[in-house]
């Protein structure tokens, strides 16, 4: 993975170079998003879940 990503970055029909200052913001917005992006995900659910109930004023999945 880490090896498909050197080569995309370093090879290309047009030779293009990254410098490290102009990488390091990607990097850090990948790191926090592979690592929260599932909670995030479960409280964006969640969120969604009290609205709807909030609307109808009951869970949408439940028995009628």
């Amino acid at each position: 993975m880490i090896a498909a990503g050197v080569i995309a970055m370093t090879h290309g029909s047009v030779q293009i170079q990254y410098e490290l200052k102009d990488l390091i913001p990607r990097l850090v917005f990948a790191f926090v998003t592979s690592n929260f992006g599932v909670q995030a995900c479960s409280a964006l659910i969640e969120l969604a879940n009290a609205v709807t109930v909030a609307m109808i004023g009951r869970t949408a999945s439940g028995r009628r």
